[in-house]
């Protein structure tokens, strides 16, 4: 089973057409695959298991840098694989300071090759706490420690998604529907509003680069608000 694509498509026994569907979540749409070949299947959710000992481990590489236990944690990460994903650093320290101003701790999650735009941001907004983060396994304990991650539209975002920690994801030439699962509470994803009823931006559009940067600090900072008294909610608090 497979995508009717004009490469692969003769391959496939069961071919499901791209051309002419509507955008959905890409763990919906690979499920139609196995729908297709007789395969029960049940609503789609991601999951990566983090051991007790990794959880243990952020929290306390977290406190190691002045976190303190029962403060909301807003994990940053500033980079995406392509840069038409990526927020810009200065919008990331706006949302710093105003997250600070409300008594919510913002963690740059720093990954390799991040920290020209981490220490960009923090030139703006000293209340960054900068957190480096070598590994995977290191980083997911550390993600498992925040209580929301924003984030472009990149593999973190839906790591965090797989470890249960609310997103406020901001989508650059992806439209949201096909990397937001739309019946979670715990993600809001985020897009330009010239954008937002558009599928995939291609790069010929001269506003490809841009679509990000449109997404003001503001919206996300709204977003994380709604996030953080959401998981309050659930847990009763």
């Amino acid at each position: 089973a497979g995508f009717a694509t004009r490469v692969w498509g003769w391959t496939y026994t069961h071919r499901l057409p791209r051309a002419g569907r509507p955008t959905e979540y890409v763990a919906r749409e690979r499920q139609r695959l196995l729908e297709m070949l007789g395969v029960p299947i049940t609503r789609p959710r991601t999951s990566v298991s983090v051991t007790p000992e990794e959880r243990n481990a952020g929290r306390a590489l977290l406190e190691m840098h002045g976190i303190i236990h029962g403060e909301v944690v807003v994990g940053l990460v500033l980079s995406s694989a392509e840069q038409a994903r990526e927020w810009p650093p200065d919008h990331f320290a706006t949302l710093a300071n105003a997250l600070a101003a409300e008594r919510m701790r913002p963690v740059a999650l720093e990954t390799p090759g991040d920290e020209a735009k981490v220490l960009r941001a923090m030139a703006r907004a000293p209340a960054i706490v900068r957190v480096a983060v070598p590994g995977l396994r290191e980083f997911l304990g550390a993600l498992t420690a925040c209580d929301v991650l924003v984030s472009g539209n990149t593999g973190p975002a839906h790591m965090a998604t797989a470890v249960g920690v609310a997103r406020a994801t901001i989508c650059g030439p992806e439209p949201p529907a096909a990397w937001a699962p739309a019946d979670d509470p715990s993600v809001i994803a985020l897009r330009a509003t010239w954008a937002t009823a558009l599928g995939r931006v291609t790069s010929d559009d001269p506003r490809y680069s841009t679509i990000t940067s449109e997404v003001p600090p503001g919206a996300v900072l709204d977003a994380v608000r709604r996030l953080v008294d959401g998981e309050r909610a659930r847990a009763g608090r």
